[in-house]
């Protein structure tokens, strides 16, 4: 005959009731005499520590936010003057921050100081030092002789020209590396040297804030010469030849001039489908009208 599992002889029954009756005499104990085992003393802050707790917080979870944000990003190197607002957002800077900085600069002001770009932004204590090492500044402040004060210091280069500057000599300037540098040689080469700085702009990849860079060390020392093509006479071979022309630009000035009879204004010329209006200004440096 099987017997049941949950078969229990007289001396295991008692043994149980016992066990049973032993617990909830401990439980019993716990809960009347809960002071047998005392809690931790609990800590008792000041309206002053609770301040300070809530600021430790705040700037806690905010190097946090900025290691999670820069965490797979490189900080590259930036100058403030001339961010805009998605590359502010990436910096870690919030929309009063990145509102701060932009009326600043719209009113006409300039970042020259990586102080004053704290000031200007409210950077948090964090953030400032995590982006402090990628500010970068053409002009600077440094303690004057007078009082302690701050006065603007610029490193004053003896320019070379940009007409004849090598590829090497380039590479001196921040910002600018190889490519660039081959860039700008060929692109000098291929219109027959600067004859304006703001060509300068036409060389794909050299931003803003380099050319203003560049322009600290080098300047227009020699323009090439230039025998100014008379718009009314020349051929599309001729027009096709200048910057910023291509011969289907070449052939529809000549034929605007054809069905006109005559050029009476370099201004005519933007009328034009597809002519660079916004170089002629430059492009009165190689045209005339006689």
């Amino acid at each position: 005959m099987m017997r049941s599992h949950f078969y229990f002889n007289k001396r295991q029954r008692n043994g149980a009731a016992f066990l049973l009756v032993l617990i909830i005499a401990v439980q019993l104990v716990i809960w009347y005499r809960h002071d047998l085992w005392p809690p931790g003393e609990q800590l008792v802050l000041t309206p002053e520590d609770s301040i300070a707790l809530k600021s430790y917080q705040r700037e806690y979870d905010s190097i946090l936010e900025l290691r999670s944000r820069h965490s797979r990003d490189t900080i590259y190197p930036f100058n403030p003057n001339y961010l805009d607002d998605y590359k502010a957002y990436l910096l870690g800077l919030n929309t009063a921050q990145i509102d701060s900085l932009f009326l600043f600069i719209e009113r006409g002001g300039k970042i020259r100081s990586k102080k004053q770009f704290r000031q200007v932004t409210n950077l948090s204590d964090s953030l400032y030092r995590l982006l402090e090492p990628s500010i970068r500044l053409p002009e600077y402040y440094a303690k004057g002789s007078k009082g302690g004060r701050e006065t603007a210091v610029r490193t004053v280069y003896e320019k070379a020209d940009l007409n004849t500057a090598s590829a090497e000599a380039l590479r001196e300037v921040y910002g600018i590396g190889e490519v660039l540098s081959a860039r700008i040689v060929s692109y000098r080469k291929s219109i027959g040297g600067f004859v304006h700085v703001k060509q300068l702009e036409d060389v794909y990849g050299l931003k803003e804030e380099v050319i203003d860079e560049l322009l600290t060390r080098f300047e227009l020392q020699s323009v090439p010469e230039i025998e100014l093509l008379d718009v009314n006479r020349a051929g599309i071979q001729e027009l096709a030849a200048l910057p910023y022309f291509s011969e289907a630009l070449a052939a529809r000035i000549v034929a605007y001039r054809s069905m006109e009879f005559r050029i009476e204004s370099l201004d005519e010329l933007t009328k034009i489908q597809d002519f660079p209006s916004e170089k002629i200004d430059i492009i009165r440096l190689y045209l005339r009208v006689k």
